[in-house]
């Protein structure tokens, strides 16, 4: 609907949602922009819990006293190192 503004008027009934069939041109057009607001609403909604998820885990960081975190990725990453040290590999 973003790329193509006239996709409403020029689709036929079978291709929409079921909630869009049978509809006037402008009911649909007003679903469709009730759904955009809805999405845009929603996006904003993730885009700030996404900034407290950061802010939280950044203050988690902090309190570790910037420790490096224990994962598998950085356990298999310090035992990968230290066999390929043995083994005669620099890094």
């Amino acid at each position: 609907m973003e790329k193509d503004g006239k996709f409403l008027e020029t689709a036929s009934d079978d291709k929409l949602p079921a909630e869009l069939r049978g509809k006037s041109a402008a009911e649909k057009q007003q679903l469709v922009a009730a759904n955009a607001a809805k999405r845009a609403e929603l996006k904003s909604k993730i885009g700030k819990l996404e900034a407290q998820r950061s802010a939280f885990l950044d203050a988690e960081r902090a309190k570790r006293g910037g420790a490096p975190e224990q994962s598998l990725d950085t356990e298999l990453l310090k035992t990968t190192k230290k066999i390929a040290t043995k083994k005669g590999y620099k890094f």
